[in-house]
């Protein structure tokens, strides 16, 4: 990696970056009173060496020695004391001020000096703009151009900004044309963005050329007019860094089906060059609908959005919204899609016979969490009760901070606004509830100047129905907030996962509840149904998880007792012939080696010891895998580095934890679409849509030259 100095007189040392189009700053040096005189600015002199053996900051043009010569051994980091070249006279003055020493000119030398020291001041101010001029002249065109197009993809405007006159303006007082540099046109920024997008392809597919197991994310995002597919990469380093890509966001017309799902998915794989072998698996969104389920928990979203002035929507202006209610089939998951009728397309088949395809994790837990709780509160009617009148007194506080008047109300007496839950995350209303309670002893506050309705106010009773809703809801708030991340999330963190969340609930099922024994056995009646694959290790989903979780070196078998112990032999004896498969592999490698470099061929025959017994040809790699397995379960360290010396099992670390449990990745580029798509940046082609998409949720990481 080569560096070039661009300023190195000045008071910062800029440093570009040859390789791409932007400039880089490496580092920032301010000038101190310690500053020596090579770094300082050439129109403001050398630095003095003051009384106290500092030097000073940069000196003023007119005691640079033309019209003032500085006498240092008189002169403090403060105060400078100058001899006149005109009179030989002692001037005093401040360091930073010019005042006295133009006032000596002036009333000694008369207009005449002082003239001589304004040309001169207005020559040396040329001169540095000629410096600085030829400094930057390294900053060309296609960076700037570079830059400019980055600045109009991040902040999610349209390209014709450009040709804003406000913005020209700017740049013309910038005087950029003294360094060359235009402001560029729409069509130059669009075709660097081109550049970039092309460039991101280009980077991502030699990566994933060099990676052996990837996982993808995908799911749909439908609106009243167009639906888009999105896909995502993720995968693991050598040196076990999750790394993570947006690929594609592209238009995705209807129908929905089956067979054209797994085409737009295979088309993708093979933009980038991701074979069956490469993908460790594709996890996508179930495609419930969250909107009805949230309406019918008890969360009025039309009284809490009814004084919101903070979301501009416009039917006839954003072609796409976050809308999953239009139709069930906009995010359909691949378990519960219908089968592909007999003759279909091939690329049906090609992606039935793919890897594993799963639903997301996060989202079946949410469903423990909203659906089946909300069946409960239709079935027990005094449940029901508290909870929606529980519910409606929350709702009434939710308002209070979408109307600017009673918000600043609630900042008051809070320190704080409330936080509304959203549609899509049951988390949200975890959250907010727990809000509602870490303010219980100012409620009453805000209470008194906002809703004085005795009715809708939170009593003694209901803050103990949400203590204990939040209580009983904790471990799987928590697990989705693990879920829900990317780094540090991999497959093997599901089965302990999932036997610590029993576990949790188990005991607080075992507590005298006042209010919520429904909600705690709801909760882990759901939990057990809907993860019952797991909780037996019956498909081979369930499988994977359990060796990843075994690989996985912060957890290796340590959650293994939570599982009934008829199912431990088998799991144990599952991971042994994963590991011993890898060691297999490994050994045909090597025995073709060893072949190769052993004894010449004509002395081979000479050998004879008899007829070999017959042995079990997967006995060898059996006996290494359980040594290894031995001494990585005994082997205290949690650190992934671990994995280093115990090949077979990174091995299979690799293949099976680059899978993530959760559409998590893929949902965050929802946030980019509906931004890009605003009435600022709408009528975007589906192209140009998928590159500022792209381009931004990658944070340009992966573009090169």
């Amino acid at each position: 990696m080569e560096y070039k100095n661009i300023n190195s007189t000045g008071s910062a040392l800029h440093t570009e970056f040859e390789q791409g189009p932007y400039i880089k700053i490496e580092r920032v040096e301010s000038v101190s009173w310690d500053t020596p005189a090579s770094n300082v600015l050439k129109d403001e002199g050398n630095p003095c060496e003051t009384r106290s053996g500092r030097r000073s900051k940069p000196l003023l043009t007119i005691v640079d020695g033309t019209f003032f010569k500085i006498l240092p051994h008189k002169s403090t980091h403060k105060n400078l004391v100058v001899l006149c070249k005109k009179c030989e006279c002692e001037v005093k003055g401040s360091r930073f001020s010019t005042t006295n020493f133009v006032l000596h000119l002036k009333r000694k030398h008369g207009k005449e000096a002082l003239n001589e020291y304004e040309l001169y001041k207005k020559s040396k101010s040329q001169q540095h703009v000629r410096v600085r001029s030829q400094e930057n002249s390294n900053f060309t065109q296609r960076q700037f151009e570079g830059l400019f197009s980055r600045f109009v993809v991040n902040a999610m405007v349209p390209f014709r900004v450009v040709e804003d006159k406000y913005l020209r303006e700017l740049f013309q007082t910038l005087n950029t044309d003294k360094y060359g540099l235009k402001v560029p046109s729409t069509y130059a920024v669009a075709k660097y963005t081109e550049r970039m997008f092309e460039s991101t392809k280009k980077t991502l597919k030699k990566l994933l050329s060099n990676v052996d197991y990837v996982c993808i994310t995908a799911d749909i995002l439908s609106g009243k007019r167009r639906s888009f597919f999105m896909v995502t990469a993720h995968w693991i380093t050598e040196t076990f860094e999750r790394k993570s890509a947006a690929l594609a966001c592209r238009r995705f017309r209807r129908p929905h089906t089956y067979e054209r799902i797994a085409h737009k998915l295979l088309g993708i794989q093979q933009d980038f060059g991701l074979s069956s072998i490469k993908i460790a698996a594709t996890v996508m969104e179930n495609g419930s609908n969250f909107f009805k389920t949230f309406r019918s928990f008890g969360v009025d979203r039309a009284l809490i959005e009814k004084h919101s002035s903070n979301v501009f929507v416009d039917d006839d202006e954003i072609d796409v919204q976050f809308d999953r209610e239009e139709s069930s089939s906009d995010s359909e998951s691949f378990a519960d899609a219908p089968q592909p009728n007999p003759g279909t397309e091939s690329a049906a088949s090609n992606f039935q016979s793919s890897p594993t395809q799963f639903s997301c994790f996060s989202h079946t837990l949410n469903l423990c969490c909203s659906t089946d709780l909300e069946a409960v509160i239709h079935q027990q009617t005094e449940f029901a009760t508290t909870h929606k009148s529980v519910m409606g007194k929350c709702n009434a506080l939710w308002t209070l901070a979408t109307s600017p008047e009673t918000s600043k109300i609630l900042g008051d007496a809070l320190g704080h606004t409330l936080s509304r839950p959203k549609e899509t995350s049951w988390n949200s209303l975890y959250d907010s509830l727990r809000q509602i309670l870490k303010a219980e002893s100012r409620i009453s506050q805000v209470y008194r100047f906002t809703i004085t309705d005795q009715p809708l106010q939170l009593t003694d009773s209901d803050f103990t129905y949400i203590r204990e809703y939040v209580e009983c809801s904790a471990p799987l708030a928590e697990l989705l907030d693990i879920l829900h991340g990317e780094e540090d999330v991999y497959f093997g963190i599901v089965m302990p996962s999932l036997s610590s969340l029993k576990y949790k609930l188990q005991q607080l099922q075992q507590k005298q509840w006042i209010y919520c024994q429904p909600v705690i056995d709801c909760y882990l009646n759901s939990v057990q149904n809907r993860f019952a694959e797991f909780f037996n290790i019956s498909t081979p989903l369930a499988e994977t998880a359990t060796i990843a979780a075994f690989a996985n070196p912060h957890f290796k078998k340590r959650w293994l007792k939570c599982l009934d112990s008829f199912h431990h032999a088998r799991l144990l004896q599952l991971f042994t012939n994963a590991v011993s498969e890898c060691v297999r592999i490994k050994l045909e490698g090597t025995s073709s080696k060893a072949a190769a470099e052993g004894l010449a061929p004509k002395y081979r025959q000479f050998f004879d010891f008899g007829k070999e017994e017959d042995t079990n040809p997967n006995s060898e790699s059996n006996s290494l895998a359980q040594m290894q397995i031995c001494s990585y379960f005994v082997n205290q360290s949690l650190s992934f580095n671990v994995l280093n010396d115990y090949p077979a099992i990174k091995e299979v670390f690799f293949k099976t934890n680059t899978i993530l449990p959760s559409s998590a990745p893929v949902e965050r580029l929802f946030s980019f679409v509906s931004i890009t798509n605003a009435p600022e940046a709408n009528r975007l082609s589906d192209e140009t849509f998928e590159m500022r998409v792209v381009l931004k949720a990658n944070n340009y990481q992966f573009i090169t030259n």
